[in-house]
């Protein structure tokens, strides 16, 4: 039942705040590229969801049930539900297709091509090296460069490139400039909550390498409550989890630093960088006198002053401001204002810290 893996992929496709989804059989035929057997279009039956059968023990455990096959229409519904646990059935692993976040590298590689280049190949190998991850094992199939129209667009939707499929199996295709309205073979979709975090995060100076936000903040960029869970487990905010929230932020070439769920506070940072680090190391550099490491830029200190205030290090908070020597001079007013804002929460806080515990100078010795 391999070829059942294509449809549970492209279910995993759909995004989180849409609950159902209709595929009409010969779309679901196009996906696991066979012929469904004729019970399928006979007997509501073989879409039960029922834990002896290998299809639908795939799409169960990836958190999808039948709630409707209309065999009058030839179509299936699927709605959302709660994964099985226990154990599933063995499935490759896939790369998720849809998310022009992810492919903004390939794309930005065809876009720079000059105006004379009418058509590019590119090997499966080059398109790996310029994603920076391995493409699924159903991209030798056409079905994956062209899904059905109720499915996401494909990356290269309204691109002004259309791939030509014919050297799938050699394991390279080939991209023909059309031009942006023929190459405008989807209708854009609404952006799930995923990709608006993505997008939020993408959008942010490519010097920022961290950014600390609020529940409520996320929510408002999402444009959706956060999950319970997401307020109450730390794996929901794990980098390495299986849900499909994990893409909000890895499209984007971020990763979560770490989530303070009793502050309500989650900080995410760029990948290959890791200002936590970076914040004891200078700390720890200004404390103990030592001139080995340089300071940082006034706006990055003033980051990580904020960032310390919001997670509590209201040493390291305040030794980043007391001790960094003229880093606030030609900052603007704006900016001034909140640093100081930030610099006295951190004072006050440490301040009462040591009338009960005693001095901290000792701490990042």
């Amino acid at each position: 039942m391999a070829k059942y893996e294509e449809l549970v992929s492209h279910l995993e496709t759909v995004p989180e705040d849409q609950t159902e989804v209709t595929l009409t059989m010969a779309e679901i035929e196009g996906l696991i590229e066979a012929a469904l057997p004729s019970s399928a279009r006979a007997a509501k039956g073989f879409w039960a969801n029922r834990d002896d059968y290998t299809r639908s023990q795939l799409w169960l455990a990836a958190g999808w049930r039948v709630v409707d096959a209309n065999l009058d229409a030839a179509t299936v519904t699927f709605g959302r539900s709660e994964p099985r646990s226990g154990p599933t059935p063995r499935r490759r692993e896939v790369t998720p297709r849809n998310d022009g976040l992810s492919w903004r590298t390939l794309l930005t590689q065809l876009n720079s091509q000059p105006e004379d280049v009418q058509q590019l190949s590119m090997t499966f190998g080059d398109m790996e090296r310029l994603l920076g991850g391995n493409l699924p094992t159903a991209c030798r199939r056409p079905s994956w460069w062209f899904p059905p129209v109720t499915s996401r667009p494909p990356f290269w939707n309204g691109s002004g490139w259309l791939p030509v499929c014919h050297g799938l199996d050699r394991g390279q295709v080939e991209f023909l400039r059309v031009g942006e309205q023929l190459s405008k073979r989807y209708p854009d979709p609404p952006q799930s909550p995923n990709e608006r975090l993505a997008d939020f995060l993408a959008g942010l100076p490519q010097q920022q390498v961290q950014v600390a936000l609020t529940f409520s903040e996320l929510e408002k960029i999402r444009d959706t409550e956060l999950p319970p869970k997401a307020k109450t487990e730390q794996r929901w905010w794990a980098n390495n989890s299986n849900g499909s929230q994990v893409a909000g932020w890895t499209a984007a070439g971020w990763k979560c630093d770490h989530a303070y769920l009793e502050g309500q506070l989650v900080v995410f940072r760029q990948q290959g960088t890791n200002p936590l680090h970076e914040i004891r190391r200078y700390v720890a550099s200004l404390v103990n006198g030592s001139t080995t490491l340089g300071r940082p830029g006034s706006s990055t200190l003033a980051e990580w002053l904020r960032l310390c205030r919001q997670i509590t290090w209201y040493f390291e908070g305040t030794v980043i401001y007391e001790r960094s020597g003229a880093w606030l001079d030609g900052l603007p007013d704006a900016a001034m204002g909140t640093i100081e804002e930030d610099y006295d929460v951190c004072k006050r806080e440490l301040t009462r810290y040591e009338s009960r515990n005693g001095s901290t100078d000792q701490r990042t010795q």
